[in-house]
C-alpha cells in the first residue's frame, strides 16, 4: 500500500479517537480538519480499504463530536454510531471501486484455551476496574446520578442495555473495521497496535478516566485485538467487552467508589 494511504489511516483513527473537549467548539472543528485531509488523502490514492476506514472513523467521530457538544443522551451516540459503523460500508460498497469488506462481521471459530482466554480477561478486567474504583474514589457520571430514584427494574434494564450496544460498537469498530482495514493496509501486528493505542485514547474520557483508563484500556484494547486474530472472529472478544462493560455499569449505579447513593 502507499506510504500516503498507511499515514491517512492512522492519522484517521487517532483523530476519531482523540477525547471530545466539551465547550470547544474548536478543537472539534481541527479535528474534523484532519480527517477531511485524511479521507482526501485516501480517496487520492484509490485504495480501498484506505477509504472505508478513514470514512468510518470519521463519520463515527462526527457522531460523537456533535452528540457530546450537543449534550444528546449516551444512548443515541451509542445507536448512531453503530448505524454508522455497518451501514456506511455498504453504502461505500455500492461503488465497485471500493466494495464492502465484511469479514469481521463473522463469529470465528472460538476454541476451549481460547474460551479459557476470555475467562481470564473477564476476571482481570473486573479485579482491576473494582480494585481501581475502589482506592481512587472516582466521580460517577451525571447520568448515573442523575438516575440515583429510578425503579431497579430501569437501572437493570440499563444496565444491560449499555453493556451489550456498548461492546457491539466498540468491538465492530476497533475490533471490527478498523482492524480488519489496517491489517490489509499494514500488517496485523501493525494495526494490533495502533487499534489498541486508539482505543485507549478513546477511553480517556471514559471509566476510568484520565491517563490512567488509557493506558489500562490501551493494553485491553489490544488483547482483544490478539483475541480477535486467534479466534478470527468477533464472538471471543465481544463476550470479554461485554464482561468489563457490566463491571463499569455496576460500579457506576451500586456506587463502589463513592458515598453519590
Amino acid at each position: 500500500m502507499p506510504h500516503t494511504t498507511r499515514t491517512a489511516t492512522v492519522a484517521a483513527c487517532l483523530l476519531m479517537a482523540a477525547p471530545v473537549l466539551p465547550g470547544t467548539p474548536w478543537f472539534s472543528l481541527v479535528v474534523a480538519a484532519g480527517l477531511v485531509a485524511s479521507l482526501v488523502a485516501a480517496v487520492r490514492s484509490r485504495s480501498a480499504p484506505g477509504i472505508r476506514a478513514v470514512a468510518v472513523a470519521a463519520a463515527v467521530s462526527a457522531v460523537f463530536h456533535v452528540s457530546i457538544l450537543l449534550d444528546w443522551p449516551p444512548a443515541v451516540r451509542i445507536v448512531l454510531a453503530l448505524v454508522v459503523v455497518f451501514g456506511l460500508p455498504a453504502g461505500l460498497g455500492r461503488r465497485q471501486s471500493i466494495g464492502t469488506a465484511y469479514g469481521w462481521v463473522e463469529p470465528g471459530r472460538p476454541t476451549w484455551p481460547l474460551a479459557a482466554a476470555v475467562v481470564v480477561l473477564i476476571v482481570g478486567t473486573t479485579t482491576a476496574l473494582v480494585s481501581w474504583a475502589r482506592f481512587t474514589d472516582p466521580v460517577l457520571p451525571g447520568y448515573v446520578v442523575a438516575a440515583k430514584n429510578s425503579p431497579l427494574w430501569q437501572v437493570a434494564l440499563a444496565v444491560i442495555a449499555f453493556s451489550l450496544f456498548n461492546a457491539a460498537l466498540e468491538e465492530s469498530l476497533f475490533r471490527g473495521v478498523l482492524l480488519d482495514e489496517m491489517a490489509t493496509i499494514w500488517s496485523v501486528r501493525a494495526a494490533l497496535i495502533v487499534q489498541g493505542v486508539a482505543f485507549g485514547l478513546f477511553h480517556f474520557n471514559g471509566f476510568p478516566p484520565g491517563w490512567t483508563g488509557m493506558v489500562m484500556a490501551g493494553v485491553w484494547g489490544y488483547f482483544l485485538g490478539v483475541l480477535r486474530v486467534r479466534s478470527r472472529g468477533l464472538l471471543l472478544p465481544y463476550i470479554a467487552h461485554i464482561g468489563a462493560d457490566a463491571t463499569i455499569a455496576v460500579i457506576t449505579v451500586a456506587g463502589l467508589s463513592g458515598p453519590h447513593w
